[in-house]
């Protein structure tokens, strides 16, 4: 029920002249808390919808980076998933990201000037509610005449109580934005890392195509050059896998020796083994071919003399076929070949696990 403020004003001549002020004052009510009601929805739709386009483009984005996950945590099993997308997907983020970069930017500039906004506000109101709480004061305190009091005293309590409205409404909406503030800033600030990011690694691939065109002009040369680099630490194991991979025109995953959803993420390998996951999400850890468990079978010590008929079938799977062939690159007079077969004909670690996937 709609309260009448002006119901204390009972003579006519009075009831007219008030009327239209209360019309005045009726207008002037409803247009303040329609305006500030709308400037809240327009800015909260706006930086709603333009978060939710941001997050469905990065969801598109996420998805050339699902080989490097695991299946079943849906977790990285690499640290730097981005280092090991080819050059045109790297560049394919960089322009997405810098897509995403200017919204976020905008979204800073949206949320920064609302909250001044609403400060602003808040600065000029409250003078306005002192104001109308001194008058209430003024008339409680100087007007004996009560049914003066009932005349005035209902008018400035609506207005108190609409400036209150107001003022309460805009500070909550500053401290809203204010949060919605710094969860921006938080989110450029990775975008901004990342961009870095790929910006280095696209100069190192660079440097790696040189190297690479380098190196097939003379590939005893490169072989050379590719150890002493492995040696000096300018490059990880990941890019050098990377020139081989150039190299030879291979895939740089089918050089890491391992698909990513049979890579482990809980197991502790020793030097000298290699680890496998097995679709059941098991991890094992075997010695690499040319070396054999320790004593206390917690890590993995060079064999000199490898055989096949020996309990561990030569290092290979259990199911490969274990062949013993000539060793021309060391001083041992044998070597051992796994040969992987159905149905588990792919090799891992040269056939120290096999598997059909």
């Amino acid at each position: 029920e709609v309260k009448d403020i002006l119901d204390a004003f009972k003579s006519e001549n009075e009831y007219i002249y008030t009327k239209s002020l209360g019309n005045t004052y009726k207008s002037f009510k409803k247009h303040m808390l329609k305006e500030f009601s709308i400037i809240k929805e327009d800015i909260i739709t706006g930086l709603n919808y333009k978060l939710e386009k941001r997050n469905d483009f990065l969801d598109v984005l996420s998805y050339e980076l699902a080989l490097f996950k695991d299946i079943n945590t849906n977790k990285f099993v690499v640290k730097n998933p981005y280092q090991l997308l080819d050059n045109d997907k790297k560049d394919k983020q960089m322009v997405n990201l810098k897509y995403a970069i200017k919204g976020v930017t905008e979204d800073i500039e949206t949320t920064t000037d609302g909250i001044e906004f609403f400060n602003k506000m808040i600065e000029l109101y409250k003078p306005q509610l002192n104001a109308v709480n001194e008058q209430i004061a003024a008339i409680e305190k100087e007007t004996t005449d009560k049914e003066e009091k009932k005349k005035y005293v209902p008018i400035f309590e609506d207005l108190k109580v609409l400036y209150e409205t107001i003022l309460n409404g805009a500070e909550e909406f500053s401290e809203l934005l204010q949060h919605k503030l710094e969860n921006y800033k938080i989110e450029k600030a990775g975008f901004d890392i990342l961009m870095a990011n790929l910006e280095t690694y696209i100069k190192i691939d660079e440097k790696l195509e040189d190297f690479v065109e380098s190196a097939e002009k003379n590939k005893h040369i490169a072989s050379i050059a590719l150890n002493n680099l492995n040696k000096s630490g300018l490059v990880t194991e990941g890019e050098s896998k990377k020139i081989l991979a150039k190299m030879l025109n291979m895939d740089a995953m089918d050089l890491l020796g391992i698909g990513s959803n049979h890579v482990c993420i809980s197991t502790n390998t020793p030097e000298n083994a290699g680890c496998f996951r097995y679709d059941n999400g098991t991890e094992e850890w075997r010695c690499l071919l040319g070396f054999k468990k320790n004593e206390d079978n917690t890590g993995c010590v060079k064999d000199d003399a490898p055989v096949c008929n020996n309990s561990n079938n030569g290092g290979c799977d259990p199911n490969a076929d274990c062949r013993e062939v000539e060793n021309t690159d060391t001083t041992n007079s044998k070597k051992i070949v796994c040969t992987c077969k159905e149905p588990n004909p792919n090799a891992y670690y040269d056939g120290v696990f096999c598997s059909s996937s």
